[in-house]
């Protein structure tokens, strides 16, 4: 909704050509898939990495040693 209300505000203040109206969906969807890898990167990524250390599922690795598992049990 970050992106979609932006839009379709952005959409009415262009006059509401309902006939290209469609086209507005293309760059939506690749806004939305922006925000969405970024907070996944920034935000749940490093919170699950967070969590899973204070939990005690997984213990803290070295920088330089990260493997691509998220929790050993």
């Amino acid at each position: 909704m970050f992106v979609v209300m932006p839009m379709v505000h952005l959409f009415k203040a262009t006059g509401e050509n309902w006939t290209l109206g469609w086209i507005w969906f293309i760059p939506t969807l690749g806004l939305s898939f922006c925000l969405g890898a970024l907070v996944d990167r920034f935000l749940s990524r490093p919170a699950a990495r967070w969590l899973l250390e204070k939990s005690g599922l997984r213990r803290p690795q070295p920088s330089g040693e990260a493997s691509g598992r998220i929790a050993e049990i």
